[in-house]
């Protein structure tokens, strides 16, 4: 049986999926350092490092529908703080 908060915290994954999916990779990096508090110049510059240590980093405006589908997990854009 789910918890409370389990059921909760999977509305909220349906409710903003949606509107993630529409976020380009810049900003895709960005959300789970802005959702943690931390500032928006260091997560903005820590995004695009996560970018360019992928080799996205001139595709950081581009939708998800515009980057080729890479498997690894190299290819995952995860939170890193110093």
């Amino acid at each position: 049986m789910k918890s409370s908060f389990e059921e909760q915290r999977n509305r909220l994954r349906l409710s903003i999926s949606p509107f993630v999916a529409r976020l380009n990779s810049l900003r895709k990096c960005l959300m789970p350092a802005l959702i943690a508090g931390i500032p928006q110049a260091l997560a903005i510059e820590n995004a695009k490092r996560l970018l360019g240590d992928m080799n996205l980093e001139n595709k950081e405006n581009n939708k998800p529908d515009e980057l080729s589908a890479v498997k690894d997990k190299e290819s995952r854009c995860t939170l890193y703080v110093k």
